[in-house]
């Protein structure tokens, strides 16, 4: 069901949790008292219902709380917008001003509207296209060069573990190079797009500690690999 959605640009991050995934108190009263409704630009999304399947972990990216983003919406930049990202469903989900009746049903964007947001320091893009097994979405950058990008698909699944469903969640790492997708599983995959620097690439790596291709132990360094490699002539 198509809905309006307000919208407004300021600065800043802050976080505001909800108890049991769910708003507490009256969203609508506090989003108006931020922003004022006479600053808006209104928007379209949909009606959405936030639930909870596991009893103790989310579906949601960092914390289960609503959490000030900044989102590229049809070419227009906003700030400060209180959001969540629900990485199982891949779908980013604003508070809803629309009212009081209004207050228990945030707003789900249309994400092929989304070219991007940013969660504190990380940013998150819209693909428009089919990536390996992954429908169309939004994926984490975490390097983006002139002619390179480093992407990584954030997934959440449900595990049953001793009779209770739990969150896991996954990355799948992808390198963006002449508008085609190279899934990162091992070193030797990233070698053969640079087949004439793989001493290079293999020094780098064991300087940065790294650790394994697809399970990296930090992304900024895996993102440092990814810069190295696009430098080298």
């Amino acid at each position: 069901m198509a809905v309006i959605l307000s919208l407004i640009a300021k600065s800043t991050f802050a976080q505001y949790p909800i108890d049991n995934i769910l708003l507490e108190g009256d969203g609508t009263s506090w989003y108006d008292h931020q922003i004022g409704l006479q600053h808006t630009l209104l928007q379209h999304g949909e009606l959405a219902v936030l639930t909870r399947k596991s009893p103790n972990s989310h579906a949601y990216y960092g914390k289960s709380a609503w959490t000030d983003m900044h989102i590229t919406y049809r070419n227009q930049a906003f700030y400060n917008v209180s959001a969540l990202y629900n990485i199982e469903e891949d779908a980013l989900i604003i508070v809803n001003n629309l009212g009081p009746s209004f207050t228990a049903y945030p707003i789900k964007l249309q994400k092929e509207h989304v070219e991007r947001f940013e969660i504190g320091d990380d940013s998150f893009v819209y693909i428009d296209e089919q990536v390996s097994w992954h429908a169309k979405g939004f994926y984490k950058a975490i390097y983006e060069g002139e002619e390179v990008s480093l992407l990584s698909k954030v997934f959440k699944r449900l595990d049953l573990k001793h009779r209770v469903l739990t969150y896991k969640e996954n990355n799948h790492y992808f390198l963006k190079r002449d508008g085609q997708f190279y899934r990162l599983k091992r070193l030797s995959g990233l070698l053969k797009l640079y087949p004439n620097h793989k001493k290079e690439i293999r020094q780098y790596k064991r300087e940065l500690a790294l650790g394994k291709i697809d399970k990296p132990a930090s992304e900024a360094k895996l993102s440092r690999l990814i810069e190295f490699c696009e430098n080298l002539k």
